[in-house]
């Protein structure tokens, strides 16, 4: 069992900086080829958030300007700063576009991939060669193909050598 007043300790006071550190190594340039644990990081994070299963307050609630305000809007503020701080060629709204698609798609990972995916290539910090980015599919897709072809070998008698063949032939 874990003691509640430990977790809430951890995330006052390390969740919001874990979650700026995975958006800004998200959006580096050099770090494309883990976009894959990055985005299913970023999305745990952000369903803990959505999911109220972080109960303690992210923020000062005893500063007046924070009266009212809950995890959910605290973190999106904190994000929708670190963007407007960081990517001054978006727009305001094209990052609260952002950060509600993180907090709708969450529970989806490929949406929610694709969403962070859009929005990477829309920062511009990403111009150029984005394969990395698009390697799931890719690799969805060459697999695919392989078993096709196998498939269409065994189709043909004599195709494939007896070795190759599966068990159950």
């Amino acid at each position: 069992m874990c003691d509640r007043s430990i977790s809430d300790a951890f995330f006052k006071a390390y969740f919001v900086e874990l979650l700026n550190e995975i958006i800004v190594v998200l959006a580096d340039n050099e770090h494309k080829s883990s976009f894959k644990p990055q985005y299913m990081v970023l999305a745990r994070m952000v369903r803990l958030i959505d999911s109220n299963q972080i109960t303690a307050p992210l923020f000062d609630a005893s500063q007046p300007e924070n009266s009212g305000l809950d995890n959910g809007m605290y973190v999106r503020q904190s994000i929708a700063n670190l963007l407007a701080t960081a990517f001054a060629n978006l727009t305001q709204r094209q990052i609260e576009v952002f950060v509600e698609g993180l907090f709708n798609y969450n529970d989806d990972l490929e949406k929610f991939r694709n969403h962070v995916r859009d929005f990477l290539i829309q920062t511009k910090e990403f111009a150029g060669d984005n394969a990395d980015l698009y390697l799931d599919e890719t690799e969805h897709d060459i697999e695919q193909k392989k078993q096709k072809e196998k498939e269409m070998a065994r189709a043909i008698p004599g195709m494939v050598k007896p070795s190759e063949m599966e068990e159950d032939e």
